[in-house]
């Protein structure tokens, strides 16, 4: 059972670290490669490389569920600043460098602070904005709900997540990119946290290895993060994280900007057309497929490490002040707000 601690456990640290880089190679993988005229034996291995890779937003929110949500002014403010930030920074940017000055005006500017409505540059930023609303409603029920109950809450979700959704394809939850599929993992996350899931680590090894193969085997009768193979194999590799039990200041550093790096690179406007073009101009610059897939992967890891570094200067400069800033006006509001009550 997880106790809830302010001090980050870099397991789970590491865990992030993991799930981004997967997230950054899959995107490369799949954003990239698409409509790429790759050789059938390479594209075949893209396809087992995405599969393996398949657990990345999964195990986020499992991580969340795991240690829950809380809902206040801070948290909020840390998670939609980052947001706001790269959402201006990328616009800016962009149009700069794309000779649109003339495209730069207040209406652009202020459609670029929408990202938590509907058609959000970030689908992740969108869905997990209304889990991070509602969460207290369902820490209550992780709290307070007897195991076998929270046992059948899950069983439910799970068939209508899974049956009515994937396997029906009904919009309720159609691939995982929705709000109720956040909810369901959430949910099993806070009943890890709980209860706990006991496995030996040889099975769940052998439990990620199995799901993996078993996502690329057809039929695909369900897609996307809500197929239950998917979900497998997220569990089957949280469950492998919490086992480690360690403390490293520089994971927990590192860490702290794997978000951004979701942020800066899968931006739907910009970022991601820019990643197309980028992995098309680098294809050209190989003979042979099996060298791009190899440089691709070595790209990645160069970009992530580069990604994580360029936030850790961008929030050193700019977003930690700007945090400062308003969680200080925020204080100063508190307070005045106790004065006139007393009054």
């Amino acid at each position: 059972m997880n106790q809830k601690s302010n001090i980050r456990q870099s397991n789970f640290e590491l865990l992030r670290i993991v799930c981004m880089y997967n997230i950054l190679l899959y995107h490369l993988l799949f954003h990239g490669c698409n409509g790429l005229q790759l050789i059938p034996s390479v594209s075949k291995v893209s396809v087992v490389v995405e599969a393996f890779l398949s657990f990345h937003v999964n195990a986020f929110l499992l991580i969340s569920g795991y240690f829950g949500i809380r809902f206040h002014f801070k948290s909020l403010l840390k998670f939609i600043l980052p947001c706001a930030f790269y959402s201006v920074l990328i616009y800016l940017l962009f149009e700069w460098s794309g000779d649109h000055l003339n495209s730069i005006n207040i209406k652009g500017l202020l459609k670029r602070f929408a990202f938590i409505c509907r058609d959000s540059p970030w689908w992740f930023v969108e869905k997990y904005f209304y889990l991070f609303l509602t969460a207290p409603i369902f820490n209550i029920a992780l709290k307070y709900s007897k195991k076998r109950e929270l046992q059948i809450i899950l069983v439910l979700l799970l068939l209508v997540n899974i049956g009515i959704g994937g396997v029906m394809h009904s919009d309720f939850n159609r691939n995982g990119f929705c709000y109720n599929h956040f909810v369901l993992m959430y949910m099993l996350g806070g009943y890890i946290a709980r209860f706990g899931i006991e496995f030996k680590s040889s099975r769940l090894i052998l439990g990620y290895i199995f799901t993996s193969i078993l996502i690329v085997l057809p039929p695909h009768i369900v897609r996307g993060y809500v197929n239950p193979f998917v979900i497998i194999q997220a569990i089957c590799v949280f469950l492998l994280f919490e086992k480690m039990r360690f403390q490293s200041r520089w994971i927990n550093y590192l860490a702290a900007s794997t978000f951004s790096v979701y942020l800066i690179h899968d931006e739907d406007v910009y970022s991601r057309p820019f990643l197309r073009v980028m992995v098309t101009n680098f294809y050209s610059l190989f003979s042979s497929d099996w060298c791009f897939l190899l440089g691709l992967i070595i790209v990645s890891i160069i970009a992530f490490i580069g990604l994580i570094f360029a936030d850790k200067l961008f929030k050193y400069t700019i977003v930690d002040r700007l945090y400062n800033m308003f969680n200080c006006c925020y204080n100063n509001l508190k307070t005045r707000s106790k004065l006139w009550v007393h009054l």
